[in-house]
């Protein structure tokens, strides 16, 4: 199947949402869903959360082997087709998180979707959850366990801190969902594996994407249980982040040591919170623009 759909993915889309245009269900993405949620043959159950990853995927692969005449598929229509996964087959796929079987397959397209689909992956794990499912399956891994469903966890993470959304950052902290990765990562450190790394790469994606909450916040909670790795030079980079960042920005800290602040400052009336990750001069100059341009008034009827 991910065979097929990689040769002509724009076929499948423009045939699940003619399914849906005609008012049936999507009976083939339910499937797909279903066969990632609940089947037993793991050899296709790789092969079609494959195949939902090429069709889900909003930033193209280099094409292989690609027909002269594929057909493409509008970002319009592709919006349409991400939305309308996270609204009635993403639920059937997140079931492995409920009981850990089978949860890697799901934890391995999770980590590959989530930065890609903006705003609909931010209700979806809100909504279901997910991000509680997915740290519950290393929240109690005992010594010299097997850490690949962890490493799998650890990359879900760091796709949640690629997104450089505020609303995931501040469900971090207010969380503490680092506190079990942290602790598998110090009681692990003699294994340098595929966990080791990952967690290392979480660090990395914080300093260089300069998530500024979660520098303070990994800085505040867990210096001193990462002090005892040696030579990490990822950890002295954020240490002098965080110390320029607690002078200039202290509610940063404040909101680190009183989570619960932040549950409070979502319910008053003032003013949206400051966003929390550093963004370039042009980055704010585009959101301005785009700002200007959706609060400017309609023209007059004729």
């Amino acid at each position: 199947l991910s065979t097929g759909v990689q040769q002509e993915p724009g076929v499948i889309r423009a045939y699940i949402l003619e399914e849906e245009d005609a008012g049936h269900p999507p009976e083939l993405l339910l499937g797909m869903a279903e066969v990632v949620g609940t089947g037993v043959e793991e050899a296709m159950r790789v092969d079609v959360a494959e195949a939902l990853k090429l069709l889900l995927e909003t930033v193209a692969r280099a094409p292989q082997h690609t027909p002269e005449r594929a057909v493409v598929t509008p970002p319009e229509e592709l919006q349409r087709l991400v939305a309308l996964f996270h609204a009635v087959a993403l639920p059937i796929v997140l079931r492995p998180l409920m009981n850990g079987v089978g949860a890697y397959l799901v934890l391995d397209l999770l980590a590959a979707l989530l930065p890609q689909h903006g705003d609909v992956a931010r209700r979806s794990v809100l909504q279901h959850g997910i991000l509680n499912s997915v740290m519950a399956l290393v929240a109690d891994v005992p010594p010299g366990a097997s850490l690949h469903l962890a490493a799998a966890v650890a990359r879900v993470v760091k796709a949640v801190v690629l997104c450089k959304d505020d609303v995931f950052n501040r469900l971090i902290v207010r969380r503490n969902l680092f506190a079990p990765l942290v602790k598998l990562f110090v009681a692990n450190l003699e294994r340098h594996n595929l966990y080791y790394s990952t967690i290392l790469s979480i660090l990395e994606a914080i300093k260089r994407e300069n998530v500024r909450l979660l520098i303070v916040y990994v800085i505040h909670n867990f210096s001193d249980a990462l002090e005892t790795v040696k030579d990490l030079d990822c950890l002295r980079s954020l240490k002098r982040q965080h110390g320029i960042l607690k002078d200039k920005d202290p509610s940063l800290l404040q909101l680190v040591m009183n989570p619960d602040m932040e549950e409070e400052a979502q319910v008053s009336d003032g003013p949206p919170p400051i966003p929390l990750v550093g963004y370039s001069e042009e980055d704010d100059d585009e959101r301005t623009g785009k700002r200007r341009r959706t609060e400017a008034p309609p023209d007059p009827a004729p």
